[in-house]
Parts: C-alpha cells; sequence; structure tokens
C-alpha cells in the first residue's frame, strides 16, 4: 500500500492520524468487527467502510441529524450499511454484546462526561464490546500540559483557554481506569499541546488474548 494514491488518500480523509497508524500497521484484518461510539458524521469510519475487506462496521450515534450526515458519507463512498448495524442511542443504552468487536472506537466523547464517575463508565461500558485481542482506541481532552492554565474543578468540568468547556481527564485518571480494566497499553500515552489553549491525549488499548 503506498499513502500516495488518490484513491488510498481519499479513504483516509478525515481518519484520525493515530488511528491511521494502526490501519497501515495492519492489525485489523479481513472480516474485523468495528464500532464507533459516538460516531457523529462517521469520519473515522471512512477507511472500513469502502474496504474490500468486507468489514463489519458498527455505528452508535443518538443524535438524529448526525446520523444524516452518516448516511449521506455511505451514499458518497457507495455503500450501505445494514439498518441493524446503525444503532440511535447512548453509549449508556447501548446493548451491543460484550468482548464481540476487534476495534472499539472512542473518538472526542470522554470529554463530555459530566463528572469522574460518567467518565469512568462510559470508558468501561466502551472496553467491555472489546474482544479478546482486540483495540480500543479514544482520543480525548486532558488536562495535560495545561495544568495551570485550567485550575482545578470539583466536577472535572474545566473552562479551556480555547473558550471551551469540558471534562478532562488528568494522567492519573486515565491510567487507573486502564489497570482497573486489565487492559494493555498498544501505544504510550501520547498528548498534543495545541498552543496552550488545549490537550487531545491519545488512549490505545487491547484486551489481553489470555488473562
Amino acid at each position: 500500500m503506498t499513502v500516495t494514491d488518490s484513491k488510498v488518500i481519499k479513504r483516509l480523509l478525515g481518519v484520525d492520524v493515530y488511528l491511521i497508524d494502526l490501519i497501515l500497521e495492519g492489525r485489523f484484518a479481513s472480516g474485523s468487527r468495528i464500532v464507533d461510539l459516538g460516531a457523529g458524521g462517521g469520519r473515522n469510519l471512512t477507511w472500513f467502510l469502502s474496504s474490500e475487506a468486507a468489514y463489519d462496521v458498527h455505528v452508535v450515534e443518538p443524535n438524529a441529524e448526525l446520523l444524516h450526515v452518516f448516511k449521506d458519507r455511505q451514499a458518497q463512498l457507495g455503500v450501505d450499511l445494514p439498518e441493524e448495524n446503525i444503532h440511535r442511542c447512548t453509549i449508556e443504552d447501548c446493548t451491543l454484546e460484550a468482548r464481540s468487536f476487534d476495534l472499539v472506537i472512542l473518538n472526542a466523547v470522554l470529554h463530555f462526561a459530566r463528572d469522574e464517575e460518567h467518565f469512568a463508565e462510559l470508558f468501561r461500558r466502551a472496553f467491555d464490546l472489546v474482544a479478546a485481542g482486540g483495540v480500543f482506541f479514544a482520543r480525548l481532552a486532558t488536562t495535560i500540559g495545561i495544568e495551570s492554565f485550567v485550575g482545578g474543578s470539583a466536577s472535572g468540568w474545566y473552562s479551556l483557554p480555547d473558550g471551551t468547556q469540558r471534562f478532562l481527564a488528568d494522567e492519573a485518571l486515565v491510567r487507573s481506569e486502564t489497570q482497573r480494566a486489565g487492559a494493555k497499553w498498544v501505544r504510550p500515552f501520547k498528548s498534543t499541546l495545541v498552543e496552550r489553549q488545549r490537550t487531545m491525549s491519545t488512549w490505545v488499548l487491547s484486551r489481553p488474548a489470555h488473562p
């Protein structure tokens, strides 16, 4: 595969760069089950939807307008997921089978948690879907590198220098939830500081094939 190929580039447009890294590494074999929780318009599913590898793609999204955007994306790619693979529900209400997905995507969702307890619930429900040997992939806003700019918060919600308000996890919370889940790190915990306005961190785990 070469990323100079225009068809390959089109399929990767909009996909998170760190997810692209895992895709190009060949981690997801033909037939893998993929679920995007809080998928929005489905930008992180473009590669899987347009692949000849026949991925079993599922979408969880409670917002009807965003599901229309997702269906437009499908039309542009010339694909049509079965209706039973599109789940209009929240992560909390999702009834997908536990430990049945080879990739669980949770992008830009966790920083909308109400508080630390809700953050932990969202993570645990998402990680519960990961099959043995499967991958959990999340991007989330954190306090890393901007601690002195956001101050303290009892609820975990902060006013960021970029003008937004979000729940910010710190590294200790991420690592404690990882340990509690018995998860294995696939990548080091990476954080990108955007001009001291916000920090986006990448959390990539797997469920060990053998306990």
